[in-house]
């Protein structure tokens, strides 16, 4: 490619960002012209629901748990009656009283004139894009039917395509992933859903134009809406699986070795590049309209995030890593597949050695690339990954995903060619 049309090229990348950020001023100026009176009343319904389950409702142990307490700051951002306009889809308010749970605070200060306003103006909130007009039809336990049904309707599309593209045995990839992601808190928990429908839609729209992106080489550009959209609709949950799956995927169809980690390495760089230039230009977006000083807040959080101490506590840069892995390890059906993982990984190195076959190295740093980025992801941001585990786990998806991709490869090509 020449110079011209590589500046070209990453000129177009930068607009698609700008072009992103003024098409998510204009439509969250749009949701928050929504009437919000039937969504106070839908939400009134769950109340009961609600303050039952409390902020972390437990489904089966330790590792199938709703997440009430994030749900609770959406539904509150939901039923807020906007004022003006511009300042609340910036700065994204939403009342409070005090109370022993975060769904109390949410739920009390319904029509309650001690209620206070709260800004949280550091993430996008585009979910309510979403969440907003649901709520105006119908009531939380009505929408988690209904998000549950088309998840498990799109993981259903996707494995009809993964066997009409490739090969039925790479559906284990996908059913593995949703696995450790946890089917059941992603139908229960709103914030838990935004990663998955995000990850889902990356995937089918690769397998579906795959002639596009990957014989054309174009996942740079797929994968920047990707990290575009991560940082729109998303808190800081497993973002890493929006990136990670998708890749995983690719060297699954991709049938040329030769571009495989160059692709892997570009479009991750671009992934990044729009999950960060489109989550940094919220901060600078609304300081420019507010005069809110959001800036200081982000990169408060930032250091905090990514940093080792937190008060008299500080961090080994190795313990984010040990504390997602041991929570994910207490599901025995992930203490199995590790078992099978390392079985199979056996009788496929001997079987290469019988056949006589040897590793193609840049193929399988590829896969190798791709299962190490939730590992890279838990030592960068640190804090993070200490204090929540019961959200940011499921990266380790990725980890598995690849692994296993990497190993029906190899038992693949073990059978008749050299790899």
């Amino acid at each position: 490619m020449r110079v011209k049309e590589k500046l070209q090229n990453i000129l177009c990348k930068i607009l698609l960002v700008i072009a992103s950020v003024v098409f998510a001023i204009f439509i969250m100026l749009l949701v928050y012209t929504i009437p919000v009176s039937p969504i106070v009343d839908n939400v009134r319904e769950s109340s009961d629901m609600l303050l039952n389950e409390g902020d972390y409702p437990t489904f089966a142990g330790r590792i199938t748990k709703g997440d009430n307490f994030t749900d609770s700051i959406m539904i509150g951002k939901a039923m807020y009656k906007s004022g003006d306009k511009i300042k609340d889809a910036l700065l994204n308010p939403s009342l409070y009283v005090d109370g022993e749970s975060y769904v109390q605070r949410v739920i009390y200060a319904i029509d309650n004139p001690e209620a206070y306003t709260v800004n949280y103006a550091r993430y996008w909130h585009g979910y309510l894009v979403i969440l907003k007009p649901m709520l105006y039809i119908f009531n939380v336990q009505q929408l988690r039917l209904i998000n549950m049904s088309v998840q498990y309707m799109l993981v259903l599309i996707a494995c009809l395509l993964i066997c009409k593209k490739r090969d039925y045995k790479y559906t284990i990839v996908l059913f593995i992933s949703i696995l450790i992601i946890n089917p059941i808190s992603t139908a229960l928990s709103f914030q838990y859903s935004d990663i998955f429908y995000i990850t889902l839609f990356t995937v089918l729209i690769l397998l579906f134009k795959n002639d596009y992106f990957v014989d054309k080489g174009k996942m740079d550009y797929l994968l920047i809406i990707s990290g575009i959209c991560c940082a729109f609709f998303d808190f800081l949950t497993y973002p890493i699986v929006a990136l990670g799956l998708p890749l995983c995927f690719y060297l699954i169809l991709e049938e040329n070795n030769s571009r495989k980690f160059k692709t892997v390495i570009k479009a991750s760089f671009w992934w990044c590049f729009g999950y960060g230039g489109m989550w940094s230009s919220k901060w600078i977006v609304a300081y420019l309209f507010t005069g809110e000083d959001v800036l200081a807040d982000a990169k408060e959080q930032m250091i905090y995030r990514s940093g080792s101490v937190d008060g008299d506590v500080r961090f080994g840069r190795f313990d984010g890593i040990k504390s997602n892995w041991d929570l994910l390890m207490t599901n025995p059906v992930i203490k199995a597949l590790v078992f099978i993982i390392i079985i199979f990984f056996v009788i496929v190195l001997l079987k290469l050695k019988h056949n006589n076959k040897k590793f193609n190295l840049q193929n399988m740093v590829s896969y190798i690339f791709v299962s190490m980025l939730p590992i890279a992801w838990y030592i960068l941001i640190l804090n993070h990954s200490v204090h929540h585990p019961p959200i940011v786990y499921r990266d380790f998806a990725v980890s598995f995903a690849a692994i296993i991709s990497m190993l029906i490869c190899i038992n693949d090509y073990s059978k008749e060619n050299v790899i």
